[in-house]
C-alpha cells in the first residue's frame, strides 16, 4: 500500500510514521546516541516528513527541505555527540606580568639581564658558584691542616664585640642630625647665606676631627675601627653634598625672586614672568630640610643629595632578601680570605721575608678586590636601595675593562665618583678657574687622602704609603686618552698588571706594625 492510494490525511500520518522510524533508526545505528536524543532526533524527522506529506496531497510542489532538515539534524547531533566525547581546548595562560626593573639597573641585575638575554648572565652565576666553593674548600683544608675552621685570634678579632660595633655605629649616624639644624639656620635666614659656607665647613672640620679621635682611641678591634672610618667618611661626603646642594638651591631661589620681581615690575598685565615660572621659591627649598627626609638621605646609596629621588613602586621582598643573603656569603667569604690566605702570610712575614710574603699575598689580595666589589658595590648597596626602594642601581660601571686609573676609578664605584665630579671636579673648576687637568689631580689627591684618612683612624701611626702610592696611579690617567681603541686590550693588561701589585704592597706596610717584635739584643 502506498501513500497515493489513500486519503489526504491517512497519507500524511502514514509519511510520518515511516519518515521517524527510518531516521531513528539510521540515528541509532551511525551515531549511537542517548534514548533522549534519538527521540529528539525522530520527533525533528516526523515534523519534516509530515510537513511535506501534507502538501504534496494537497497539490502543493514537492518537499524540498527533508534534506535540509536531514543534514542539520545531523550536524546538531555529531556536535552534541562531539562535545560529549572531546574535552574542550583549555582556555589560553595569561602571560606572566613583566618583571618589575629599576630605572638604571646595575650590570650584573639577575633580572635585567634574563630579559636582555645577556650573555654575561652565565658568567656573573659561575661567580658565585666559585665564591660558595671557594669558602667550602677554604675551610675544608683549613680543617685539614689545623684541625678548625678558622684561626681563633683572628675570629675573636671579627666576631667578639659587634654588638658594641652597631651601638658605636648608631652614635656616629645620630652624631650628624646637627648638620640637618645648621642647614634650618640657613634656610630660615638665621644665618646669612654668604657666611653659610664657613660655618659649615667648621662643622664638618669639628666632627671630622671629633670621630677622627674617638675611633683611634676606642677598645674595638682594628676590624671593627676600620668599619666605623668607613661609615664616617660617607657620613662626611653625605653631609658635604647636603650642605651644597641646598645652599646652591637657596642662591638660585634668591636670584629668582629678584629676577622674578624686576619681571613682573616691567611685565603687562596679560604676561606671566618667565623667571617666575623656572626659579623655584625659597619655601619650596626649605620643604625637604625635615627630619624624615634628612634619616632618608642618610640611609639612601648615594652621596649626592637631591631633595627627592626616584624611587620604585613597591617593596620588592623577594629582592631584598636575596641581596642580603648574598651580601653576607661574600662578607663571609672576605673574611675568610683574611683568616686563611692573608693572615698567616703577613704574620709569618719575619720568617719568610719580605719577597716570600709579597708572592704569597698576591692572589689573596686579587681574591679580596674582586670580593670588595661583590660585597659592597653588587650586593650590598642593592639591598639599601631595596630596603629604601631607591630606583638608580648604577653602583659601578665595566671596571674590568679599564685601561687607565681615571676610568677605574670612574667605573669602581660610582657613588664615590660621582660625588668627587659634583663637589670637587666640577666646583674647583667653577669656584677656583681650575682647569681640567688641576682640577682631575685635585679629585684625585681628595680621594687618596680620605683613604689615607681611613688607615690613619685605624691604625695606631701613621702611614703615608696608601697615599702615595695612589698619587703615583695618577700617572696612568694618561692611557684613558692617549690609548687607541684598537689596543685597549694592551691598556687593560698594562693596567690590571699593575694594579694588582699595589694591595699586597699595602698589607705588608699597614700590617707590619701589628706583627712586628724588637730584635734581639
Amino acid at each position: 500500500m502506498t501513500a497515493e492510494s489513500l486519503p489526504a490525511a491517512q497519507a500524511a500520518e502514514h509519511a510520518a510514521s515511516t519518515g521517524a522510524a527510518g531516521t531513528a533508526a539510521a540515528a541509532t545505528e551511525l551515531h549511537a546516541p542517548s534514548k533522549a536524543t534519538a527521540a529528539e532526533a525522530a520527533g525533528a524527522a516526523a515534523a519534516g516528513a509530515g510537513t511535506d506529506a501534507v502538501q504534496h496531497a494537497a497539490g502543493g510542489a514537492p518537499a524540498t527541505q527533508a534534506p535540509a532538515a536531514t543534514a542539520a539534524t545531523g550536524g546538531s547531533l555529531y556536535g552534541a555527540v562531539r562535545s560529549f566525547m572531546v574535552s574542550p581546548p583549555a582556555p589560553p595562560k595569561k602571560p606572566a606580568a613583566p618583571r618589575v626593573l629599576p630605572s638604571r639597573p646595575s650590570i650584573f641585575d639577575v633580572d635585567r639581564m634574563e630579559q636582555a638575554q645577556d650573555p654575561l648572565l652565565g658568567v656573573f652565576i659561575i661567580s658565585q658558584v666559585a665564591v660558595v666553593l671557594f669558602i667550602a674548600t677554604s675551610c675544608h683544608g683549613h680543617y685539614l691542616r689545623t684541625g678548625t675552621l678558622f684561626d681563633p685570634d683572628v675570629f675573636s678579632l671579627f666576631f667578639d664585640g659587634l654588638l658594641a660595633l652597631a651601638f658605636w655605629d648608631a652614635r656616629l649616624v645620630f652624631s650628624a642630625a646637627p648638620a640637618l639644624l645648621v642647614q634650618q639656620f640657613v634656610a630660615g635666614g638665621f644665618v646669612p647665606l654668604a657666611t653659610a659656607w664657613p660655618l659649615q665647613a667648621s662643622w664638618e672640620a669639628v666632627w671630622l676631627a671629633v670621630w677622627v679621635g674617638t675611633i683611634r682611641t676606642s677598645s674595638l678591634a682594628w676590624p671593627h675601627r676600620l668599619v666605623l672610618a668607613l661609615h664616617m667618611v660617607v657620613l662626611l661626603m653625605k653631609q658635604h653634598s647636603y650642605f651644597a646642594v641646598n645652599n646652591e638651591w637657596l642662591q638660585s631661589a634668591g636670584a629668582g625672586a629678584a629676577a622674578s620681581s624686576d619681571a613682573a615690575r616691567q611685565a603687562t598685565s596679560s604676561e606671566k614672568p618667565e623667571a617666575e615660572k623656572a626659579t623655584p621659591a625659597r619655601e619650596d627649598v626649605t620643604k625637604s630640610l625635615t627630619i624624615g627626609n634628612f634619616m632618608f638621605w642618610l640611609a639612601v646609596p648615594s652621596l649626592v643629595y637631591e631633595t627627592s629621588f626616584r624611587q620604585m613602586p613597591h617593596f620588592r621582598l623577594i629582592h631584598f632578601i636575596y641581596y642580603l643573603v648574598w651580601t653576607l656569603i661574600s662578607a663571609f667569604g672576605l673574611y675568610v680570605t683574611v683568616d686563611h690566605l692573608a693572615y698567616p702570610a703577613v704574620r709569618d712575614f719575619a720568617v719568610n721575608g719580605y719577597i716570600n710574603t709579597f708572592m704569597l699575598l698576591v692572589p689573596a689580595m686579587a681574591m679580596y678586590v674582586v670580593l670588595i666589589f661583590l660585597t659592597i658595590s653588587e650586593f650590598g648597596l642593592n639591598t639599601l636601595a631595596e630596603l629604601t626602594r631607591f630606583d638608580d642601581r648604577e653602583f659601578y660601571g665595566d671596571w674590568w675593562n679599564a685601561i687607565g686609573y681615571e676610568s677605574f676609578s670612574r667605573k669602581w664605584f660610582t657613588p664615590v665618583h660621582r660625588f668627587l665630579h659634583a663637589h670637587v671636579f666640577a666646583a674647583s673648576r667653577q669656584q677656583l678657574g681650575l682647569s681640567r687637568p688641576a682640577a682631575m689631580v685635585l679629585a684625585f689627591t681628595v680621594s687618596a687622602f680620605l683613604h689615607e684618612l681611613v688607615m690613619f683612624a685605624v691604625l695606631p701611626n701613621l702611614h703615608i704609603d696608601l697615599f702615595r702610592t695612589q698619587i703615583l696611579q695618577v700617572t696612568y690617567i694618561w692611557m684613558d686618552f692617549k690609548m687607541p681603541p684598537a689596543r685597549a686590550s694592551y691598556g687593560i693588561t698594562s693596567f690590571w698588571g699593575g694594579y694588582f701589585l699595589g694591595p699586597p704592597f699595602w698589607a705588608i706596610a699597614y700590617s707590619r706594625a701589628f706583627f712586628e717584635t724588637p730584635a734581639p739584643q
